[in-house]
């Protein structure tokens, strides 16, 4: 139960922020790649900011993509920038911005790849269950003149998880009106053999002593395919109302793995934070 509440806990608020994109728009203020903002350990004036967005939000989802169960939760929400350089936040976690300016982010960062629980799989007690590991992440984002592009490398040194997962999304944003402002876009999620072997395997141990379950080896490459939107509307007194719908659909191997019931996953998330 305290691993379930805690991957839903994480998951959950990384809802929140996965779509909280710095605004595209502001690409257009972006000078030279490496040279006219400081080398390559530049902060612009516009990235100096200290700040603490507090709230909690309301955010139902699947235990895992691939799942066919679904829960809810009430849970809080956080993300703090030190002066541009240190930041925490639910979507990389803990960690330092080797460059932040107008027209590029890259970071370091600790991270927690959540795990599951075997009951939220179709296997039976612990036979399902994945240990949550403790991950280094690295992110580069690039501003388009359109659009933000991101690049994320996560890799695991504690528990059950093996291999690196990247991510890639190329996200915008629309704003129709003042006062509320839209980030959609989309995601492709990749996963070396042993990311996605964590995830979507069988070993034949587990399938023979289980009836109807046969071993499974899910190869690493393209797992999973996605879109995602944000709406993010002003309140007075610094107050934010914040919705998520972030959709995913499993690919190649994850999505044929007898783990995977329903190869599609969809979270909603609706919460208030306030900015300090």
């Amino acid at each position: 139960m305290i691993r379930r509440f805690s991957s839903f806990l994480f998951t959950g608020i990384l809802t929140l922020s996965v779509c909280s994109m710095v605004p595209a728009a502001d690409a257009k203020d972006s000078k030279s790649f490496f040279g006219a903002q400081g080398g390559l350990f530049a902060i612009s004036d516009s990235r100096e900011r200290t700040f603490l967005d507090a709230g909690t939000a309301f955010v139902s989802r699947a235990p895992y993509v691939g799942s066919e169960d679904n829960e809810t939760r009430v849970l809080p929400f956080a993300r703090a920038d030190y002066k541009g350089r240190l930041f925490i936040n639910p979507t990389h976690g803990a960690g330092v911005y080797w460059r932040h300016t107008e027209n590029m982010r890259l970071s370091t960062s600790l991270n927690y790849s959540v795990g599951r629980d075997g009951e939220d799989t179709p296997l039976i007690g612990e036979a399902g269950d994945i240990t949550s590991s403790l991950a280094m992440t690295n992110a580069l984002r690039y501003y388009l003149p359109f659009a933000a592009f991101d690049a994320i490398a996560t890799i695991p040194f504690t528990g059950d998880f093996d291999g690196t997962r990247f991510d890639t999304l190329l996200t915008t944003e629309i704003k129709p009106f003042k006062g509320l402002r839209l980030t959609p876009g989309v995601r492709a999620t990749f996963g070396t053999a042993g990311w996605a072997g964590t995830l979507y395997n069988i070993d034949a141990e587990i399938a023979n002593n289980i009836t109807g379950v046969e071993s499974f080896d899910a190869g690493g490459g393209l797992m999973a395919l996605g879109a995602h939107t944000a709406a993010y509307y002003e309140l007075p007194n610094d107050f934010q109302l914040i919705g998520v719908l972030n959709y995913s659909v499993l690919q190649e191997d994850a999505k044929d793995s007898p783990l995977s019931i329903d190869n599609s996953g969809l979270t909603f998330a609706l919460g208030l934070a306030r900015h300090f």
